[in-house]
């Protein structure tokens, strides 16, 4: 959904695309990871209440592990956004 996002906004230069962008990118991405670890979650539960399990340092490696620290190259990829008159 980022990528479509990002090209809906470079096309429209609407605002409401960057701003879905930035709330999905720090409620999903920012938030997979540990912030005292730095280990990730193996996925996002959706349950109300249900903690999130991230993975030890020599303990676990799940596969989305590996894809969603991927995630984390966004961090420069739309750094910020510049609208219609900029």
């Amino acid at each position: 959904m980022l990528k479509l996002t990002r090209l809906l906004f470079q096309v429209t230069r609407n605002v409401k695309y960057s701003e879905y962008y930035e709330h999905t990118f720090i409620n999903a991405i920012v938030a997979s990871q540990n912030p005292e670890t730095g280990m990730t979650t193996y996925f996002q539960p959706m349950k109300a209440g249900y903690p999130k399990v991230f993975g030890t340092e020599y303990g676990e490696f799940w596969c989305c592990q590996g894809t969603g620290i991927e995630n984390f190259s966004k961090l420069n990829d739309s750094f910020y956004f510049t609208g219609k008159n900029d």
